[in-house]
């Protein structure tokens, strides 16, 4: 999405594309879990539950990357980005109505289903109202980079975290919202992508230790929540966006791909230049993505059970991508600078 990042092919990298790609692959097997991960757990520990435990804790850093993205490249809010995104979060919606009318067999549409589709940022998925508020927000808070230091940054980002963090886990709510579903955040994890630009840029470093220490982080979140099996305190808490150790695990995976240079991969930039419309898609209510996988998991185990969640995964990655060429085609031929 082309929000994510400054306009330009010289800021295509690759590498950053390829991790994009990923997150949003991690995000859809997250919604693989149409019941929540731990809304079917029944206390048992076997080679079942651990793997669904680990398929979780790999994949629950998907959200925190893709808004680090946008932090290190920095949102340029532009017109044409602001109607580009609009015009997508739009095209998706009213796609969503008319797959809805068609699965129903009626042209008839109740209002509230009429009003999503017309003011989608008001819909349930709350990734989209965030995003569009960092967006608005993000002058400022490139303002205030090229104003201060780099350690003033971290330091700043790092007490508001702290601060939102704790307070959140007492009372369910703050600045970064129960959970991090929230802009506040968003903006901690801005932040945090332009510290790692101005420190990336600076310093060398061994990225082999931040994919080990990401690999040691996953392990230590699936050894918890097979603790919480016996001592089941913070459960919740655990599954979080902005829980520490998903935090910086988060950090971890993304510092390992930052300076990996895998030069120019045409069809790696194409697939995650459709990334956020995988997103609006497969949320859509005719795409029926938990229903298709809630059949998947009632129905197969084992091995066919992980190998046909893989192709759903990939399936609605693949058609939401090409669906999305539609929308760049008439994007392009409506906009004018």
């Amino acid at each position: 999405m082309n929000t994510l990042h400054p306009p330009g092919k010289s800021l295509r990298k690759s590498n950053i594309e390829l991790l994009r790609l990923i997150s949003m692959l991690m995000i859809l097997v997250l919604h693989t879990r149409y019941d929540g991960i731990l809304s079917t757990y029944d206390g048992t520990i076997d080679a079942s539950h651990i793997l669904r435990f680990l398929f979780e804790a790999l994949s629950i850093v998907g959200v925190n990357i893709f808004i680090l993205i946008s932090g290190y490249f920095g949102i340029k809010l532009k017109r044409k980005s602001i109607f580009n995104l609009a015009f997508q979060i739009y095209f998706f919606g009213m796609i969503g109505l008319i797959g809805w009318m068609v699965i129903q067999g009626t042209w008839h549409v109740e209002t509230r289903y009429f009003m999503k589709a017309l003011f989608p940022i008001s819909q349930t998925v709350w990734f989209i109202p965030n995003y569009v508020l960092l967006m608005l927000f993000s002058p400022i808070l490139n303002a205030f980079c090229d104003k201060y230091s780099t350690r003033q940054i971290a330091i700043l980002t790092l007490s508001i975290y702290a601060l939102s963090y704790f307070w959140s886990s007492i009372f369910q709510g703050t600045i970064s919202g129960f959970g991090g579903y929230s802009w506040g955040w968003f903006l901690i994890l801005y932040l945090t992508g332009r510290v790692i630009r101005r420190y990336t840029d600076s310093h060398q470093f061994n990225d082999n230790l931040y994919l080990i220490g990401y690999f040691i982080l996953t392990g230590i979140i699936v050894g918890i929540a097979l603790l919480q099996n016996k001592y089941p305190i913070g459960t919740s808490l655990l599954w979080s966006y902005d829980f520490p150790l998903v935090y910086v695990s988060s950090i971890c995976l993304f510092m390992y791909f930052v300076k990996k240079d895998i030069g120019h991969v045409k069809w790696i930039n194409w697939l995650a230049a459709s990334s956020f419309a995988v997103l609006l898609f497969h949320v859509a209510p005719f795409a029926r993505y938990k229903e298709t996988n809630q059949y998947i998991f009632e129905n197969y185990s084992g091995l066919k059970c992980v190998l046909l969640t893989a192709l759903c995964v990939l399936g609605y990655y693949i058609v939401a991508t090409l669906i999305d060429q539609l929308r760049i085609l008439i994007f392009r031929r409506i906009y004018t600078e």
